[in-house]
């Protein structure tokens, strides 16, 4: 007999969803999130929808629009996407202001490195805005206390001096006590911590990676006792764990999170750009902006990504242009800030950051560029910066790291991938794609075939539907 999947009808599923409200942003009249979890819940809610589930997502209050108008741009019945406003149901207690203006706060502490504030004091001093320059100061200092604060509560919490308890809020409570939610897919494995207060729900954990694994002691890579706990409470509590690589699969059992290897499913990502016939027209101020030749790599500012070798990269080459008696210059174009002093002196006029690029702009920077210089040394899924290059036909130049080798096996030849570090294995490739890039794209086209077969959106919602209701004969 041949077997076949009923569809969703009728079922309800819950994702929270709050803690990422803040990082979406609204240009072009389209909603925009830089975050790859965001990014990834997106593809959640439309293959789910599109197998006639119920989506709801948590939001705060002040998120709901944004929240709202991310989400449903892949949802093509729009009945199916739901909000679950989380202020309305938890206790009062502090205005609503006087949330939204915590929440703001802890959201540019967690996430606005001190460069950007500098960057902006220069700015307005030098155009005479010194009202605007006051505000920013004032908000620069409360920003630098709460960054003392969250470090020292994770240092207290790492050493083990403060208790770890659920957080009990009114939307948990709420989602208890409702049986048309049958289940609970958990995006984050330390970001929600009041679920580990959920009851009879069928919990669903997406866990891309879990990179303390490899960086003990790191806070920066999220390693600490509290997240720990709070990951291995949740993947008891999960039937399944959802995992985006066979790499990471493997790794899982071993790790401090003690997760069965019987729960772990494999899914691998889709292509997460959304194209848009944008891309095809018009010309806007970040496509101006962008010089003749240049490598680009979007990502965020995390140890692993090892962006030092990305800049490093760029002066290399054009050390060795200069050298060769060449004219051209090779410019590196980032989406995130570097800490002070990652930048030479040498390698600064040549570096560019465009930060909160839309699915739009993304499309056209990649197009623009030499090629997408991938210098991570540790990823949680294959990355998708590498599928989005070949979707492009983009050339890639990219570290060999084990998942990327796992992942592609015979057909990584075809990307040449250079071992990790190796600056000048980075600099001979991105000259040889300046004098042929086209011939390196035609190269590539084995690779680029293998991702839009493994990781088509179809197979995705497939498999990540079967996870909710498995296939009968």
């Amino acid at each position: 007999m041949t077997s076949k999947r009923v569809d969703g009808e009728g079922r309800q599923i819950l994702i929270p969803f709050h803690g990422f409200g803040p990082l979406i942003v609204r240009r072009d009249g389209k909603y925009h999130c830089s975050e790859g979890i965001a990014r990834v819940v997106r593809q959640f809610v439309r293959a789910l929808a599109d197998e006639k589930f119920t989506v709801i997502v948590t939001s705060r209050e002040q998120d709901v629009a944004r929240v709202y108008g991310f989400l449903v741009s892949g949802v093509e019945d729009v009945a199916r996407l739901q909000i679950l406003n989380i202020d309305a149901v938890e206790d009062s207690g502090a205005s609503g202001l006087e949330k939204q203006l915590f929440n703001t706060i802890l959201h540019k502490a967690k996430t606005l490195p001190i460069l950007a504030f500098h960057k902006r004091f220069k700015s307005l001093l030098k155009s005479g805005a010194y009202l605007s320059l006051m505000k920013s100061l004032v908000t620069y200092f409360t920003v630098v206390i709460a960054k003392v604060g969250l470090r020292l509560r994770a240092k207290l919490k790492t050493s083990g001096l403060t208790p770890i308890r659920p957080i009990a809020v009114g939307y948990v409570d709420r989602l208890n006590a409702d049986d048309t939610i049958s289940d609970v897919l958990i995006p984050h494995y330390c970001m929600f911590p009041e679920l580990q207060a959920l009851k009879d729900k069928k919990v669903t954990l997406y866990l891309p990676d879990y990179l303390p694994h490899f960086y003990q002691g790191s806070l920066e890579m999220g390693s600490s006792r509290e997240n720990e706990e709070i990951g291995r409470q949740l993947s008891t509590m999960a039937e399944r764990v959802v995992t985006n690589s066979a790499f990471t699969k493997e790794y899982l059992p071993r790790t401090g999170l003690n997760i069965a290897a019987e729960k772990i499913v494999h899914i691998p990502l889709p292509f997460l750009h959304e194209e848009s016939d944008e891309q095809e027209h018009g010309t806007d101020a970040v496509e101006l902006s962008l010089p003749e030749h240049f490598v680009f790599y979007p990502t965020r500012n995390r140890p692993s990504k090892r962006l030092k070798d990305f800049v490093a990269t760029i002066e290399k080459a054009n050390k060795q242009l200069k050298k060769m008696g060449r004219s051209e210059r090779i410019h590196g174009v980032m989406t995130t800030h570097l800490s002070p002093g990652a930048i030479s002196k040498a390698a600064q006029p040549y570096v560019t950051i465009l930060e909160e690029l839309s699915d739009s702009q993304l499309g056209k920077v990649y197009n623009k560029s030499l090629c997408l210089l991938f210098t991570s040394e540790m990823e949680g899924n294959f990355p998708t910066q590498i599928t989005e290059a070949l979707n492009l036909r983009v050339p890639v130049v990219a570290s060999a790291m084990p998942l990327v080798v796992a992942e592609l096996g015979d057909v990584g030849d075809a990307l040449d991938l250079q071992k990790t570090g190796d600056i000048d294995g980075y600099v001979d490739r991105i000259l040889d794609i300046l004098d042929n890039r086209p011939s390196v794209i035609e190269k590539q086209a084995t690779a680029r075939e293998f991702a839009l077969e493994n990781f088509a959106y179809e197979k995705f919602r497939d498999r990540l539907c079967e996870v909710f209701i498995p296939s009968k004969n």
